[in-house]
């Protein structure tokens, strides 16, 4: 028996959520949520491993060539899909740097959230990943659902987020923990077929 508890504590910033097999649903189905925020009031974070498409150069060409590969908008959840949310991973020259021209919610030490209408925010961005909508959770409600053992909460990476194969997140990032859990890595998606 797989033992997930330690998997099942209170995520933080730059914390990821791994959909385990029961995530039923299919919203979120094999899904790896990037928290973005997590407090009294709710949650809020983005799918990173549903690319769509859409193709970012015809919505944003002037920050395409900054743009993570696949150079696609990504799925990044079921609510306000109008709204895009960029990501940025900060240039490693500037990490150790007075960083406080971007205002923005710092997710971890390479990575923000980045307003795409300041373009002084460009200048300081190695790469970008767009997304579609966020996935969103009422006081208490990721806590339940995480108890009710439908999210794993691991530490992130920002390799993570900018992945250039999202298809392959929800193994890797399974695969790179402890034997607990890295053996959920090859669960198949029907165990029917097994």
């Amino acid at each position: 028996m797989v033992a997930l508890h330690r998997y099942q504590r209170e995520p933080r910033q730059g914390d990821l959520l791994i959909a385990t097999p029961k995530m039923t649903d299919p919203n979120f189905d094999r899904t790896v949520v990037y928290i973005l925020d997590h407090n009294e009031g709710g949650s809020l974070g983005i799918v990173i491993n549903r690319s769509t498409e859409l193709d970012v150069l015809e919505i944003f060409p002037d920050v395409a060539d900054r743009v993570a590969y696949p150079r696609v908008v990504f799925q990044g959840g079921p609510v306000q899909p109008e709204v895009v949310i960029a990501i940025g991973s900060i240039r490693k020259d500037l990490i150790a740097d007075d960083l406080s021209s971007l205002d923005d919610i710092l997710l971890q030490p390479a990575t923000r959230q980045i307003s795409l209408d300041d373009t002084d925010n460009l200048d300081l961005v190695a790469s970008l990943r767009m997304f579609s909508g966020y996935a969103g959770w009422g006081p208490g409600q990721l806590t339940g659902e995480i108890k009710a053992g439908a999210w794993l909460v691991v530490t992130g990476l920002d390799d993570d987020v900018f992945s250039p194969t999202p298809q392959d997140v929800w193994s890797t990032v399974l695969r790179r923990q402890d034997s607990d859990l890295a053996i959920l890595a090859g669960y198949p998606r029907d165990v029917n077929l097994n």
